[in-house]
């Protein structure tokens, strides 16, 4: 038994994916359940018509949710990036309010670095050394840190995403030494407010089964913390990858004697054996 707490639809800048499409891969990958999480960056609030999007993703997550009663859960979500940045204060209430969701990711997409924004998926790290590197990774472990300590979130999300493009795109081979102690911070934080942690199977395929995110070590730190409450995220934004990757997740949380996870309704976590 698996359940879905990220993917997204056409209702995302970066997905072309029919919502309807999703749910039938679901079922086909022999899911549970899923949530339909569209981005809500708020640096792009107006750029990509969110308040427009997000509504429409909620309301087609609970038109399915009734179409497929009975062959799997459905739920609606969203994915709200950015929320630690004052300026984004009126956006981020918005998007707390589009719909009746019944999950909350948080995720950071973007850091100010030193007054320049640095969008992770566009940046070129190419010229960037490893002090800035560094330097980086902590301003955006410090966003993390704010965004789960001020606002009540169901799951933190994709934890060392930066890492995706710094290390996987421009093999900077950067390590998280300098920021361990951040981390370790972020999961004290998340473990006493009941957020859990997400794994996010994104990137794991037949060649790199096991590249979870945040990587085994980090998962390993959370766990040796008392943290246990774990969601599975595929990210999916290609129909058909929904779920990718949680059978060899559910085999490292076993090895850890963690034998199951958690999706949400109405906010509220729910357990389920994996």
């Amino acid at each position: 038994m698996y359940f879905d707490t990220h993917t997204h639809t056409k209702h995302s800048c970066d997905s072309q994916k029919e919502p309807e499409d999703a749910i039938k891969a679901a079922i086909k990958n022999g899911l549970s359940g899923i949530a339909i999480t569209d981005h809500s960056d708020l640096r792009l609030f107006y750029d990509y018509n969110i308040p427009f999007e997000l509504p429409e993703s909620g309301k087609d997550a609970d038109r399915l949710r009734e179409k497929y009663k009975g062959q799997i859960k459905v739920f609606s979500g969203i994915e709200i990036s950015d929320a630690a940045i004052p300026i984004y204060k009126d956006r981020l209430n918005e998007a707390f309010n589009f719909h009746d969701y019944d999950i909350l990711l948080a995720s950071a997409h973007i850091v100010d670095l030193d007054g320049r924004m640095c969008e992770f998926s566009s940046t070129d790290f190419s010229g960037f050394d490893t002090r800035t590197l560094e330097r980086l990774m902590e301003i955006y472990f410090e966003y993390m840190l704010k965004t789960v300590y001020e606002h009540q979130f169901s799951s933190l999300c994709h934890v060392t995403y930066p890492l995706r493009y710094i290390n996987g795109a421009y093999g900077k081979g950067l390590t998280l030494d300098k920021n361990i102690k951040r981390i370790e911070e972020i999961f004290k934080v998340i473990i006493d407010r009941n957020t859990a942690l997400e794994i996010n199977t994104a990137k794991c395929n037949p060649e790199t089964p096991y590249a979870f995110c945040p990587e085994k070590e980090l998962l390993e730190l959370y766990i040796s913390l008392g943290g246990k409450m774990f969601s599975l995220g595929s990210d999916s934004h290609i129909a058909g990858s929904e779920g990718r990757g949680f059978k060899q997740a559910a085999e490292f949380l076993k090895q850890h004697e963690i034998y199951g996870c958690y999706y949400f309704k109405k906010k509220q976590p729910v357990y389920y054996e994996i």
